[in-house]
């Protein structure tokens, strides 16, 4: 599992995905990638402002394909930052979680949740790796009317 910072400057970043690809690569298990990202993987992923340079895009998307990495499509806020430039509200998905293969095979029930923002510009995201995956049955659920029964005391007896 690896926590993600992206930097602000892109020749920064890029160092770091080169870094975090050399690591990945390394990696026998399963891999989850999760944090800021600071790039986005399509220019849908961008609402306002200026135009995103398609030559970032292409560099993140990149790394993402050859690092054998999946983008988690996460439910809630389809945004995770937003912030004004030159009076302009701009919102970007630049939080996100990332997987591998194996990662999806160990965690076939995962879920990536982004949550509305508190105190902050970015949105928190949160992975569940057991999302809908409960073993047993249902949880019980007590009933105060049962008191009134008379076989409630007799059934609770035996």
């Amino acid at each position: 599992m690896f926590w993600v910072y992206g930097a602000q400057m892109f020749e920064e970043r890029k160092k770091v995905r080169e870094e975090l690809r050399r690591k990945i690569g390394t990696c026998e298990e399963p891999v989850m990638c999760i944090g800021d990202f600071n790039d986005i993987i399509r220019e849908e992923e961008k609402e306002g402002g200026r135009r995103k340079d398609r030559r970032k895009i292409n560099c993140f998307r990149d790394f993402v394909e050859g690092s054998g990495l999946q983008d988690v499509k996460a439910k809630g806020m389809k945004y995770t930052w937003s912030g004004i430039r030159k009076g302009k509200l701009v919102k970007e998905k630049l939080d996100r979680v990332l997987v591998n293969l194996d990662w999806m095979k160990a965690y076939p029930n995962m879920q990536a949740t982004n949550l509305p923002v508190i105190g902050s510009n970015h949105f928190p995201v949160v992975m569940n790796i057991e999302f809908g995956d409960r073993k047993g049955g249902k949880r019980f659920k007590f009933e105060s009317k049962w008191l009134l029964m008379e076989e409630c005391a007799k059934i609770v007896k035996e």
